[in-house]
């Protein structure tokens, strides 16, 4: 048995990784402590590549607002010099500048809706108009009433028939390997 784990504490060229199997308890159990050591190391770069983004991050934050403020009193000037000329000349609605320009703009109000008192106003005034209805299929409810088909067709079972706009496709299981670490 020590010859077989030798063997496998040498694979790691991949030209020795090609005839590697595993064949016993004693080789899996071997492989899964492997794959727990790499987990853990895996675990441990990213909890310190984690705390230098963490880092970069909140020096990017303090960095960004401290400039934004500084934008923000320039900013704010531009807009009442240009505020100052459009009360001079109501039609300077754009100042063109060397790095940019001011721009105004008559903007549409912002409005605040109650659907529910709109809903019924509209329903009581011309709901053919007014008023919006989206119909969808409730799919888990078809689903319960179907039959899976060997050939991917879902079929109605009151019915017999094919549902159509339905296929499933198989997918093959899917293996994992779950490592404890630590």
């Amino acid at each position: 048995m020590s010859a077989v784990l030798d063997e496998l504490a040498e694979v790691g060229a991949p030209a020795e990784r090609e005839g590697f199997q595993i064949t016993d308890l004693s080789a899996a159990t071997w492989a899964m402590k492997k794959v727990a050591r790499i987990r853990a190391r895996q675990a441990e770069i990213h909890a310190a590549a984690c705390a230098e983004i963490d880092r970069l991050k909140a020096w990017d934050a303090a960095e960004q607002h401290r400039l934004d403020s500084e934008a923000a009193f320039f900013v704010e000037h531009l807009i009442d010099y240009h505020r100052r000329l459009i009360a001079e000349d109501p039609k300077a609605k754009t100042i063109r500048l060397p790095h940019g320009e001011l721009r105004c703009r008559a903007q549409q109000p912002e409005w605040t809706k109650d659907e529910i008192q709109l809903l019924a106003w509209a329903q009581a005034t011309d709901p053919v108009a007014f008023v919006q209805i989206k119909e969808t299929a409730k799919w888990a409810e078809i689903k319960k009433c179907g039959v899976l088909q060997p050939d991917g067709s879902l079929v109605y079972v009151e019915t017999g028939e094919v549902i159509p706009g339905v296929t499933a496709i198989e997918r093959p299981p899917k293996f994992t390997v779950e490592v404890e670490v630590g």
